[in-house]
């Protein structure tokens, strides 16, 4: 796909190799859709910490994305994220 008017279409068609013009292969990421925050939740038997903790460990969110989801500010989702990081760390930890 080339963005731009017709003659920036044809130089860039032009330039293409024909090989890969005809390539089908879709990235892993893209043959799905993408998880909801609320899939994690599901996951995690409804325990928030953990899954706002397993939603931003997977790479496919953002605190600021977590916390717009959810409605909770960032410092909020972070102090979440943080407790759920250390429960999985075991007992050992302390929880704060």
């Amino acid at each position: 796909m080339f963005l731009g008017d017709a003659a920036f279409v044809e130089s860039m068609q032009a330039q293409a190799h024909p090989r890969r013009m005809s390539a089908c292969a879709v990235l892993r990421s893209q043959r799905s859709a993408p998880a909801t925050w609320l899939q994690f939740l599901a996951a995690s038997r409804g325990q928030r910490s953990p899954a706002l903790c397993a939603a931003y460990q997977s790479g496919q969110f953002s605190m600021t994305a977590l916390a717009e989801g959810t409605g909770m500010s960032v410092t909020h989702v972070s102090r979440l994220i943080g407790l759920g990081e250390s429960r999985e760390d075991g007992p050992g930890k302390r929880e704060t």
